[in-house]
């Protein structure tokens, strides 16, 4: 059995930010923020990221085609033959604080120099149903859902 779960993030002004666990090849984890991107076909990180969670350099592979930006911007990405492990950060109030949230799943990235994190719809977004709502609410929100199986 399964039960729906959800996590309701508030954000500022036009850009939905969240916080991902983010998990290498071995043990070292490290948490980055970023856009729930629904116009990013793929999650791209900073290439930075890949060294901070124990991405040796000899495993990313530059790939063929780069990507493209806002405004036909070309720009060189890496890949890796194995995904990253990711789990949501959520922040939640007092006396709940900060804590992982929600599945661990894997994180496909491309890594690209100079950039910020954006997770896109390959992964992310194949994780989680994702809807938007700036009218009900004070602040514009997004939800996460997520069908979690129940801990017997």
């Amino acid at each position: 059995m399964s039960s729906n779960v959800r996590l309701t993030t508030p954000y500022t002004g036009d850009t939905p930010i969240i916080r991902l666990a983010v998990q290498g090849p071995g043990e070292k984890r490290v948490v980055i923020a970023g856009v729930v991107d629904s116009g990013a076909d793929a999650t791209l990180l900073p290439h930075s990221i890949a060294t901070s969670c124990g991405v040796p350099e000899e495993d990313l592979t530059p790939t063929d085609e780069g990507s493209e930006g806002a405004g036909g911007a070309w720009f060189p990405t890496w890949t890796l033959d194995y995904p990253l492990k990711a789990q949501v950060v959520g922040v939640f109030p007092e006396p709940r604080g900060i804590e992982l949230w929600g599945p661990t799943f894997d994180l496909q990235p491309e890594f690209a120099k100079d950039t910020i994190a954006m997770f896109g719809r390959a992964d992310f977004f194949a994780t989680f149903a994702i809807t938007f709502d700036q009218v009900s609410a004070s602040a514009p929100v997004f939800h996460l859902d997520a069908t979690m199986p129940r801990v017997r």
